[in-house]
């Protein structure tokens, strides 16, 4: 009876660990990318709350690659993890999007300087890998 139940998740099975390796193999890019945001940040001399955001955007990359790596590890499925690495998947659109174009309510002006710009549309265009990565991953749990 497993090994029926085995063979009919082979795919998603399939699907969600190739997914998590290129989440692990995407990873040192998007932190390396989100560090040097972080650090043009602080040369330009911006606010402390955009400051702050690219800070978040370097623990982002930590804990979704923590959490797509918690669903293989264990035996039972944590929906805790899948719901964290959603939400952390849209935080990290949602703060990348943020800081590139600016927005009213954490009152954070677009990024105005080219270098960082630029940075963080190399740092977007890396995530959409990963995030479709992250959505395979959501979609195959599901089932």
């Amino acid at each position: 009876m497993n090994a029926d139940v085995l063979l009919r998740l082979q795919k998603s099975l399939t699907d969600i660990g190739r997914s998590v390796k290129t989440i692990n193999d995407r990873n040192p890019e998007l932190l390396d990318l989100a560090e040097q945001v972080v650090a043009l940040k602080l040369q330009t001399g911006t606010a402390n709350r955009e400051i702050s955001l690219a800070g978040q955007l370097v623990m982002l990359t930590q804990r979704m690659a923590k959490n797509a790596n918690a669903l293989l590890a264990s035996d039972v499925l944590d929906p805790e993890s899948s719901f964290e690495l959603q939400r952390d998947s849209q935080n990290f659109r949602q703060v990348t999007n943020t800081l590139l174009n600016g927005a009213e309510s954490p009152r954070v002006a677009a990024t105005r300087d080219p270098e960082t710009q630029e940075k963080l549309r190399e740092l977007d265009g890396s995530f959409k890998e990963f995030q479709s990565a992250v959505e395979t991953i959501l979609t195959n749990l599901q089932g």
